[in-house]
């Protein structure tokens, strides 16, 4: 399955706070379940364009690094509202009810009898 190509947003998970110790681009997305994230302080460097363009570098070169989950991967993962302890399960009765019930609405308009 192919992946969604690169998002073309230069502010892609990096937000600007002002304050009055200056400027701080604090850079954070999720990737495997995870949160990163890291500080660039315009103190710490020369100014705020130099710490902005540490922030996309240090970004971008994770975001390469660690690809996003593909959806069969983020399909099989346990989450905390899975009460079954199957993947893909979140609530398998109501689940199951639901899907016969359509299956058999389908096949009651579609039946064929082979006798």
């Amino acid at each position: 399955m192919p992946r969604h190509a690169p998002t073309s947003d230069p502010f892609y998970a990096i937000r600007t706070r002002r304050g009055p110790r200056g400027i701080v681009y604090r850079v954070s997305f999720t990737r495997h379940g995870k949160n990163l994230a890291k500080l660039f302080r315009a103190r710490d460097f020369d100014n705020a364009m130099a710490a902005l363009k540490a922030a996309r570098a240090w970004r971008d070169g994770m975001t390469q690094s660690l690809l996003p989950e593909t959806k069969q991967e983020f399909s099989h993962r346990i989450r905390p509202d899975n009460t079954s302890g199957v993947p893909q399960c979140v609530s398998c009765a109501r689940s199951s009810v639901a899907v016969i019930g359509a299956a058999n609405t389908r096949s009651g308009r579609h039946r064929h009898h082979r006798e």
